[in-house]
């Protein structure tokens, strides 16, 4: 595929890690991760014209998604870094996931979108290298209102009861990919794709995952929000 660019690499190399502290680096907890780098898979296009990368992920429990960090790369970009900083655009979406359908589509696939978090400013710090020397990125990013990902999951237009999609693209225009993960998941599907003009595609030549990490608020914020909905509908029966 010309608008798919995927580029063998092994692990990554360390060669200069971010500072140990950083103004916002996120430490929310995480409830679901996948890590790079996979050996066998590489970075994926994905600029939300030509190209829109996604993956699948489970929904286990109720906590909503507060904010997201993944990792990517610049297309030839060798010679010199970025200084660590901050980035945009980036656009975050979410989506139904619709089951597979015979032999065209075995696999799950994302369905219809069911939350925008367009042009977010994201966190970007350098982690490393790949094989073929370019540079790796982490992204941090908080979502302007969180996602309530277990009422949609468990939503009955759901195709798949539990499970959601996710797409992440750089839309500056920038030669950007989103790198593979560590390991593929044992049960989700792979990645998918769509083109511009085309539907969402399971790529069954490049078997592998994306890597990405979604957080959620800390509990005591949650205990807050608890507490406040008790105190909103105890307020309504009084009344």
């Amino acid at each position: 595929m010309k608008t798919m660019r995927v580029v063998a690499m092994a692990s990554v190399l360390l060669l200069g890690l971010a500072p140990a502290v950083w103004a916002d680096y996120i430490t929310l907890p995480i409830k679901w991760s996948q890590q790079p780098n996979d050996p066998n898979g590489g970075d994926w296009a994905s600029n939300g014209f030509s190209q829109t990368v996604a993956d699948d992920f489970r929904c286990m429990e109720p906590a909503p998604i507060k904010a997201v960090r993944w990792w990517g790369s610049y297309f030839g970009e060798t010679a010199a870094p970025r200084p660590d900083g901050y980035t945009s655009p980036f656009d975050i979406a979410f989506y139904f996931s619709t089951p597979g359908q015979s032999n065209a589509h075995p696999y799950s696939l994302p369905g219809a979108q069911v939350a925008l978090y367009p042009s977010l400013t994201a966190q970007e710090v350098r982690i490393g290298r790949e094989m073929n020397d370019e540079f790796v990125y982490r992204y941090d990013a908080y979502l302007p209102r969180a996602f309530d990902q277990w009422t949609w999951s468990q939503n009955a237009a759901n195709g798949i009861q539990g499970e959601l999609w996710v797409s992440i693209a750089k839309t500056s225009g920038e030669g950007w990919g989103w790198e593979a993960a560590l390991v593929t998941h044992p049960v989700l599907d792979y990645a998918a794709y769509a083109n511009e003009g085309i539907g969402w595609r399971w790529q069954s030549s490049y078997n592998t995952d994306m890597a990405f990490e979604l957080m959620t608020p800390e509990p005591a914020t949650l205990a807050l929000l608890g507490f406040g909905a008790v105190g909103l509908l105890a307020r309504r029966r009084r009344k």
